[in-house]
């Protein structure tokens, strides 16, 4: 099919639920910063655990995290999904630009 239903979940969201949720899921969606729409958070250290636990019992399903992504916390997400990460710095104004050909 050409469509797939996920399910994405606030920092504060109880894993409980979110489990049974992601049980019809196709893949999940977690957000890195605590507060949605709030510009320049930290990364929420609680989503890794969150991912650990996800990726135990659902260790097929894609799981994506938005918010707080860039140069210091990707390396730590790649680590905890088991991913290796080849990254190249692109020498440009833009600030942590990342060459998403690359990941």
């Amino acid at each position: 099919s050409d469509v797939s239903i996920g399910i994405s979940a606030h920092g504060e969201t109880d894993l409980d639920t979110l489990i049974k949720y992601a049980e019809v899921a196709d893949y999940i969606q977690l957000m890195g910063i605590k507060e949605i729409g709030a510009q320049n958070q930290p990364f929420e250290e609680s989503v890794i655990e969150k991912i650990t636990t996800l990726k135990k019992i659902f260790p097929y399903k894609s799981i994506t995290v938005d918010g707080s992504v860039n140069l210091e916390t990707i390396q730590k997400l790649a680590d905890v999904l088991g991913l290796e990460l080849r990254l190249e710095i692109k020498n440009t104004s833009t600030e942590n630009e990342v060459d998403n050909d690359s990941l």
